[in-house]
């Protein structure tokens, strides 16, 4: 299917992640900050799980609504957390007071409780036909958009906002920058109301569970525990403590990402997904042999190459891999399901974040080696269970 034949609302939103991308970057600010504030990686790893408890709860409750009506608010209420975080991070760097770290990482992770949204909306407005493919453009495009901003975005912070000091000024203006997705969903997408399914008409919903389902969305937990274990900030971590660079070669490393993502994404418009099982294992194996080299290696260069295996790996599992989900979701649950999951890897990646930062002050390798094995199981699993 050409980008021209998807529905425009699809075409629409995918542009929004697009245009969202860039600000992600401060994902890794945010936590470089942090590691040059004092704050040792075993307390960042803290403070992030103490923030994902406050969303766990949030993402069952935000899954009953989504049964109900449009995902284009939640989107907008995403948009307003971060307003909020972003703002609350500016006032605690500013002013050195670490309990605001604490109440912005809580306001940042309830809007993460608001992300089942997304994949709601994606369920509605990708053509059920042809959903892998949508979803092929949905990670190639904005995935191009970082290989483009990132380097630029890491050169202009490293060149002009010399200092950590400086540097907190830049997440005041992405605060101010925040406030622009919070009209989108609202004013630019499509607006998407979900139908009310009646009570009688859920409980035949739950007779169609299948047991295909039930060992798909275990296999997605268990790959969001591993993906847990090497957060965002253990490798700014790792980057600082292993390899001496910061945030222009954190850039660099993450456009090779949105780069091969694109490069690899775009062909598999052409395969038929009868082959999507054997391009999933082979991903899940890619990317495990990616973190491993990643935690083992101390060079640049075999940073870089761990980044094109684990994009090549992302981009030819992905699109398969939640086309196989989707496919096994009543229509009648969606809502609930997909929070449902979310907020059982909100639970059961609770500590994760203090276990990845507790690693992480033993060797800034260790996260990363622990996970690769972990996703290499996983990708056992999948095979086993084909």
């Amino acid at each position: 299917m050409s980008w021209s034949k998807l529905p425009k609302a699809a075409r629409k939103y995918i542009l929004y992640h697009c245009c969202v991308t860039p600000l992600l970057f401060w994902w890794y600010v945010i936590p470089y900050i942090m590691l040059n504030k004092g704050l040792s990686v075993e307390e960042t790893g803290l403070l992030y799980t103490l923030g994902i408890l406050t969303s766990s709860i949030v993402n069952f409750l935000i899954g009953k609504l989504l049964d109900k009506g449009s995902p284009n608010l939640l989107m907008a209420i995403i948009a307003v957390f971060d307003v909020i975080s972003y703002t609350t991070y500016f006032l605690a760097f500013s002013h050195d007071i670490k309990i605001l770290i604490l109440a912005a990482i809580a306001v940042e992770y309830i809007g993460r409780g608001f992300y089942p949204a997304y994949p709601v909306y994606e369920y509605e407005i990708y053509p059920e036909d042809a959903r892998e493919k949508a979803f092929i453009y949905h990670y190639a495009l904005p995935f191009l958009s970082q290989a483009v901003s990132y380097p630029i975005i890491g050169f202009i912070l490293v060149k002009y906002f010399d200092t950590v000091d400086k540097l907190v000024y830049t997440v005041a203006f992405i605060a101010l920058t925040s406030i622009i997705f919070i009209l989108l969903p609202l004013y630019w997408l499509q607006k998407v109301e979900v139908t009310r399914i009646e009570k009688e008409e859920k409980e035949k919903a739950k007779i169609r569970f299948s047991g295909k389902l039930l060992l798909l969305a275990l296999i997605l937990i268990m790959l969001s525990v591993a993906y847990s274990l090497a957060p965002t900030f253990v490798l700014v971590n790792l980057f600082i403590e292993n390899f001496g660079g910061g945030l222009f070669e954190i850039g660099v490393y993450e456009s090779i990402v949105g780069f091969t993502m694109a490069l690899f994404a775009l062909p598999l418009l052409k395969v038929d997904k009868k082959h999507g099982k054997k391009l999933t294992i082979a991903g899940l194996l890619l990317i495990a042999l990616a973190f491993i080299i990643l935690g083992a290696s101390k060079d640049f260069l075999l940073a870089f190459i761990s980044a094109f295996l684990s994009s090549v790996g992302e981009a030819i599992m992905t699109p398969f891999y939640m086309d196989a989900l989707f496919s096994q979701i009543p229509k009648e649950l969606k809502g609930s399901i997909i929070g449902g999951i979310a907020g059982i890897r909100r639970v059961i990646n609770l500590t994760t974040p203090f276990i990845a930062g507790i690693l992480a002050g033993i060797s800034p390798s260790l996260p990363y080696l622990i996970s690769g094995l972990m996703i290499a199981v996983v990708a056992l699993a999948y095979f086993i269970s084909s």
